[in-house]
């Protein structure tokens, strides 16, 4: 039996980001980045601000695609940070949790990226976000009951858009265990994503699902806060 509570789209409405924009902080953001104009934009730059130990990282990828949003993530969060907190960027040092999330006290965010797109979710609350490229000719099917409980399936099977459904619980599920820090777990089934709220590590998630274009995102935050979408240009 499916879920009255089944995932909707949600219709977001872009707005365009500005530098004299004021971040309110009972406000959950969601910033939208071209990674190609971005790094282009930065390159010059970017050795300034991020610390020796993300410039490392950054050296370890051997896909110059992954070098470059990897480098465009952390730059960003650092120029979001300094304009929400009034600070240098290169002054801000990142902490980490148990499971290598990079957090600062006082504020969340997740980064998240697909292709060409870059999405940073900022809160003062756990918060995860995740993108994937719908991919029509992927077999999603062979790994419906690794990582999908029965109403999931059910949800999945349940019309033409099986391959949507798949990737709106997919990415549900990634922004979940994001936001709570875990990671991907072994046990994906045990993961309730189907509901739009839903209860882990004894905590309420919201969760919220959107395209753009040819991709899926799934958000996941414990506030009720208003929700406001930019696009960096």
């Amino acid at each position: 039996m499916l879920s009255e509570n089944k995932p909707s789209l949600r219709q977001v409405n872009w707005i365009t980001y500005s530098d004299n924009m004021d971040l309110k902080t009972d406000a959950n953001y969601v910033f939208k980045v071209d990674v190609e104009k971005y790094y282009n934009l930065i390159n010059a730059d970017y050795s300034n601000l991020l610390s020796p130990d993300e410039i490392a990282k950054a050296d370890c990828f051997k896909q110059d695609a992954d070098k470059r949003r990897f480098i465009s993530g952390r730059y960003f969060i650092r120029y979001i940070i300094s304009k929400r907190f009034h600070q240098v960027p290169a002054d801000i040092v990142l902490k980490y949790t148990k499971f290598n999330k990079p957090f600062l006290p006082g504020i969340e965010f997740n980064i998240t990226h697909s292709g060409n797109y870059l999405l940073v979710a900022i809160s003062n609350n756990p918060i995860g976000i995740d993108i994937e490229f719908i991919d029509d000719t992927f077999d999603y099917k062979v790994m419906l009951h690794d990582i999908f409980n029965a109403n999931e399936i059910a949800y999945v099977k349940n019309n033409q858009a099986n391959t949507l459904n798949f990737y709106t619980l997919w990415t549900r599920k990634e922004a979940l265990l994001k936001a709570t820090g875990e990671g991907l777990i072994d046990d994906l089934k045990k993961v309730n994503c189907l509901d739009n709220v839903v209860e882990r590590q004894q905590s309420r998630y919201i969760l919220t699902s959107f395209t753009i274009d040819n991709y899926m995102a799934g958000l996941a935050s414990t506030a009720n806060s208003n929700l406001i979408f930019l696009n960096y240009n």
